[in-house]
């Protein structure tokens, strides 16, 4: 009877442990609103919690079980989940349901859900996803505001080529690339992959465009205005912009 006792009482603190913590979930779904816990145990590790009063992140040791949320591997992720956002998109970022920032990396921009783009800033801390189209070639060139001077590339539709330009670090757009090979890469597959348009003018001119179906540069007769951006003046030009496009 005293063994069956003990496992009642275990399994009484237990559940009631649970029920505290479902309780601590759905009241502070940030755990950055949690107060700091040490928990049980036996083991000293260093974690990092948010102190609510001061608005800092601090160390303290973690005894291995229990706690809460509010405990982070290291200083930087404690960071980046509760310093308040020096927010670089023209917009609000993209957040999860409890209010958690996305952020996201040049080798990891998929994270970032439909209508959202990353944008890489120069610290990870304004590396985050932020709203707006997700055809990058198709917006004007955007400096943004700051003082970062990060060297970047840009589409420029008109020249239809990219072209180096400064990025001062917060507020600009999609059309805003690491490397002009990325640059090249994003961007002349969808101009090229445009239908072939004559416009709407009674004019005739010889040009040339990427035919998808049949993936290759084919001349067409060109009405002088309108049409799109899948248009060449030369066999050469639109070889050397889209030949490497693969449907």
């Amino acid at each position: 009877m005293k063994f069956v006792s003990i496992k009642i009482r275990v399994a009484d603190r237990n559940s009631r442990f649970i029920k505290i913590l479902d309780q601590n979930l759905i009241a502070n779904p940030n755990p950055c609103q949690l107060p700091m816990s040490t928990g049980e145990g036996p083991f000293r590790l260093e974690r990092f919690y948010f102190d609510l009063v001061s608005k800092t992140c601090k160390s303290f040791i973690y005894k291995g079980l229990k706690g809460n949320q509010n405990n982070f591997h290291n200083l930087r992720s404690c960071q980046l989940s509760c310093l308040p956002l020096d927010n670089p998109c023209i917009g609000q970022p993209a957040k999860s349901a409890s209010g958690q920032v996305f952020f996201c990396s040049a080798s990891n921009r998929d994270i970032c859900p439909v209508n959202f783009w990353c944008h890489l800033g120069a610290v990870p801390e304004t590396t985050v996803c932020c709203p707006g189209a997700t055809n990058p070639c198709s917006v004007p060139l955007s400096p943004g505001t700051g003082n970062a001077g990060l060297a970047r590339w840009y589409y420029n539709a008109d020249e239809r080529q990219c072209v180096s330009f400064q990025y001062n670090g917060k507020r600009g757009n999609q059309n805003n690339f690491l490397t002009p090979d990325e640059c090249r890469g994003a961007c002349p597959a969808q101009l090229c992959l445009l239908s072939v348009d004559r416009g709407s003018c009674s004019g005739r001119q010889t040009r040339y465009a990427f035919d998808r179906q049949k993936s290759q540069c084919v001349p067409f007769e060109y009405s002088g205005c309108g049409g799109n951006l899948n248009n060449f003046l030369t066999m050469q030009e639109c070889q050397q912009i889209c030949g490497n496009v693969r449907i």
